[in-house]
């Protein structure tokens, strides 16, 4: 029979017994040092960084399509700065149209204005286009030509039924001295004929005479008052053509005047609207990373297009404190926090102040979890890549009291099985 194979310098009993008694050594050190050492508890709090005056939003009431981006995230604007186009063609359109109307208007103003007055001359607004100026000088020289051209016909017609009167006066007063002379020797022939020296056929004659006279100063008189009355018809026409024509002008000018208020009522409004589609800051601060609309981008009536933080405002860290927490958290405590991998970038978080806790406990509508509020200053931001953005999240660092690693261990026996024993 073979003896069983015996390990140079070893026996396969001692290496036993050197076995067991490394395991029993290292046994025997892991108690001690998990009873006298103390290992540091940390708890992840989510929290978030916030600012002590809420950011102010910049929105746009009837929204559009965004032209221009004046901005970027992190830049400084005071109050008034430009901050982002929106489109307006539209507006821009019916602005020129309102300009074209308004400039009609007030050329047509300036035209009734010359009629009401009967100038000589037109005087078109300052500033009015070329063409639109050229147009109205020639509309004016065709007016006053037509009115001028009427005029001289009224005035034909009366100068004609005035000579005409005059013509007709003076033929009555050479009929006039001829009956004279007639009259004159029937008077005479009439006496001569009476005593009988002469025959009664001449003096009917002469009385023939006179009566044939007569009757064409009674003619020369009819007609001489109807071209007299022609006359004063012309003149009243003439007179009639002024008056109408200052009260058309007068008219027009009051229909102009009140269509002219309306169209420079539309153009403040239209120009309002321009100006409103052009986004300025409202306060003087930094315009918040968050969101910025890009070129093409169409925002939503009354959506908020982006927020800027106030100068005055400093930033905070607010974060959530389970109950069972609560003894951990001071107010005036130091804590530390924990950045996203993309914004430490190798460089140490800031601390944070504790600065408030919620006295009450409240419920998160969503979940059902209770926590409490709390809020911290933030003491230092020496070293970092970058100043915290406003809603960034961030994890504050809870530290509990050391433990010994097997309290740790079997802290739920210690903490739940003498409370099963008690309420047995």
């Amino acid at each position: 029979m073979t003896p069983p194979p015996v390990t140079a310098g070893w026996p396969a009993r001692g290496l036993i017994i050197a076995g067991g008694s490394t395991i029993a050594a290292l046994a025997l050190g892991i108690t001690l040092w998990g009873l006298q050492a103390e290992v540091a508890d940390v708890t992840a709090l989510p929290g978030i960084v916030a600012t002590t005056d809420p950011p102010v939003g910049v929105q746009h009431l009837t929204g559009g399509a965004v032209v221009t981006v004046h901005v970027t995230a992190g830049s400084r604007v005071a109050a008034g700065d430009p901050l982002l186009q929106l489109d307006d063609g539209s507006l821009q359109a019916e602005a020129a149209r309102l300009a074209a109307a308004l400039t009609e208007h007030r050329a047509e103003a300036a035209l009734a204005e010359a009629d009401l007055i009967g100038a000589e001359s037109i005087t078109l607004p300052d500033a009015m286009p070329a063409a639109v100026a050229a147009r109205y000088l020639g509309l004016f020289a065709e007016r006053r030509a037509l009115a001028a051209e009427a005029r001289a016909q009224l005035l034909a017609q009366r100068d004609r039924f005035t000579r005409r009167q005059a013509s007709v006066a003076a033929q009555s007063a050479a009929i006039t001295r001829q009956r004279a002379s007639v009259a004159t020797e029937l008077a005479a022939q009439s006496q001569l004929r009476d005593r009988g020296l002469i025959q009664t056929s001449r003096v009917t004659v002469l009385e023939a005479e006179v009566a044939r006279l007569d009757a064409q100063l009674a003619a020369l008189a009819g007609e001489g008052a109807a071209a007299r009355d022609s006359a004063a018809e012309a003149e009243i026409a003439l007179a009639a053509q002024a008056a109408s024509r200052r009260e058309g002008a007068a008219g027009r000018l009051q229909t102009l005047a009140a269509e002219i208020s309306d169209l420079v009522l539309r153009q403040d409004e239209v120009a309002r609207l321009i100006a409103g589609r052009l986004l300025r800051a409202p306060v003087a601060g930094q315009v918040h990373a968050a969101r910025i609309p890009t070129t093409g981008e169409v925002l939503r009536p009354a959506e908020v297009a982006m927020t800027i933080l106030l100068d005055a405002s400093t930033p905070i860290v607010r974060f959530r404190i389970p109950p069972d927490h609560l003894d951990k958290v001071t107010t005036g405590q130091t804590l530390r926090l924990r950045l996203p991998t993309e914004t430490r970038s190798g460089h140490a978080a800031p601390d944070i102040l504790v600065t408030s806790i919620a006295v009450a406990p409240h419920e998160d509508s969503t979940t059902g979890t209770v926590f409490y509020h709390a809020e911290a200053a933030l003491t230092s931001t020496t070293g970092q890549a970058r100043p915290l953005q406003t809603g960034q999240q961030v994890v504050v660092l809870l530290p509990a009291p050391p433990l010994r690693p097997l309290a740790r261990l079997f802290a739920p026996l210690t903490v739940n099985f003498p409370q099963s024993a008690d309420s047995g």
